[in-house]
């Protein structure tokens, strides 16, 4: 009885879920949010690399002053 009920589309999409049930409308406004979301995580990435990469430089060790001669 319920196999002669459409299926009820998902609200959302997961990574790996079927994609053969969506409009192509659909399907463009997921590629659409996935550039955005790629870019939102790459902003991250560089922002996190920033910080490591400043941490690295102010506690990178510097060489001993060399010995006063005297």
């Amino acid at each position: 009885m319920d196999e002669e009920l459409p299926r009820k589309k998902p609200s959302e999409f997961a990574l790996g879920s079927e994609l053969d049930r969506h409009s192509l409308d659909e399907l463009e406004a997921l590629a659409a949010m996935l550039r955005a979301e790629l870019e939102r995580v790459g902003r991250a990435i560089a922002a996190k690399r920033d910080v490591r990469a400043a941490a690295e430089a102010f506690f990178k060790r510097q060489e001993p002053p060399a010995p006063a001669d005297g």
